[in-house]
């Protein structure tokens, strides 16, 4: 080999040195930082619900009683536990709203079954039922949402119902079934005058309904994925849903015409969580340990970060901050940073 040649190749392997020198620090400018860790006491377990109310977490476990658990922002270590009746309704808790100060919380032991709560001292009382809902030997999860005049359950079951139960008496009450291609609802939401829903039924459905009427139109998605997450994630213009499936797909729906754009983030597990802070996606992973996905909404940038614990499966973020579940008995929480 020539002097020229030799130095040459010494030259080029130099410059690719360098190169994946600086994608290594590149790669490395966003890292995550574990701020806190804690694991629940008093067989606190399953953690389904999730809702962030001014300084305080809330969760709501899906086991048999339900229980519930109030945690401090700023100390996870300092929380409150309170447990519901062993009476079949108060099991399998799903999903809590927080509406003119008062926390929502539904149920899905025996049909689907409404409590009020004050956030503040955690006194609680039971507002309405729906045996039609009951669905054995399936389980139902309902879901839960409000514009603030109206409460919206969906249930899991087949057919999918929809209830409409006005806030001020709980006795004016709509419900509808949904068409036999969208069985088994999972998931309802309510953004900017409209309620957006997602289903089981085979690779699952998205629908977009009209409060007033409780009209829709649906999307049925494709044979890539199965059963749509209890959570999706609502931007100014999309809708983003992860599966649980072991695809590692997330779609972006579109909100005017349900089209959908598919992002692959390149992980085989399922996703049980997904959130939006108003700037990026975030969405965890069952792998083991878990693993947390952040998505740029309008390019579609993945980043991806490792967990220390095995099962993430909810997420909220307050300021710098995303708090993370993981689905174990004990159930365990942890607060970690991006930066």
């Amino acid at each position: 080999m020539s002097r020229k040649k030799h130095i040459l190749i010494i030259g080029i392997f130099i410059e690719v040195l360098i190169g994946i020198f600086i994608y290594k620090i590149l790669s490395q400018s966003h890292r995550l930082f574990e701020k806190q860790k804690i694991t629940f006491k008093q067989n606190l377990s399953y953690i389904h619900g999730f809702l962030l109310v001014k300084d305080s977490l809330f969760g709501l476990t899906n086991t048999s009683p339900a229980k519930l658990v109030k945690i401090s922002t700023k100390n996870l270590s300092k929380y409150q536990i309170i447990s519901f009746p062993n009476d079949g309704r108060h099991d399998n808790g799903t999903e809590l709203t927080y509406i003119n100060n008062k926390l929502y919380l539904v149920f899905g032991g025996h049909g689907s079954y409404v409590s009020e709560l004050q956030p503040d001292n955690l006194i609680y009382k039971d507002l309405w039922s729906s045996d039609k809902d009951y669905s054995d030997p399936v389980i139902n999860l309902p879901s839960m949402t409000s514009d603030g005049k109206y409460l919206y359950v969906i249930s899991s079951t087949k057919p999918t119902y929809i209830h409409k139960i006005n806030l001020k008496n709980f006795y004016d009450i709509t419900t509808i079934s949904l068409k036999e291609a969208l069985n088994y609802g999972h998931s309802i939401r309510f953004d900017k005058g409209f309620l957006y829903a997602t289903g089981e039924q085979d690779n699952g459905w998205i629908s977009k309904i009209n409060p007033s009427d409780l009209k829709y139109h649906e999307s049925i998605f494709n044979n890539d994925v199965s059963t749509p997450t209890d959570d999706f994630a609502v931007t100014n213009k999309y809708i983003f849903t992860c599966f649980e499936n072991k695809s590692g797909i997330i779609y972006r729906t579109d909100k005017e015409n349900l089209f959908v754009n598919k992002i692959n983030t390149g992980i085989f597990a399922p996703c049980f969580g997904l959130y939006f802070d108003g700037n990026n996606i975030w969405a965890v992973y069952d792998t083991s340990p878990g693993q947390l996905v952040g998505i740029n909404p309008d390019t579609l940038k993945v980043s991806r970060y490792d967990l220390t614990e095995s099962h993430p499966s909810e997420i909220l973020s307050l300021k710098d901050s995303l708090f993370i579940t993981f689905w174990e008995s004990p159930a365990k929480i942890m607060r970690v940073k991006v930066q």
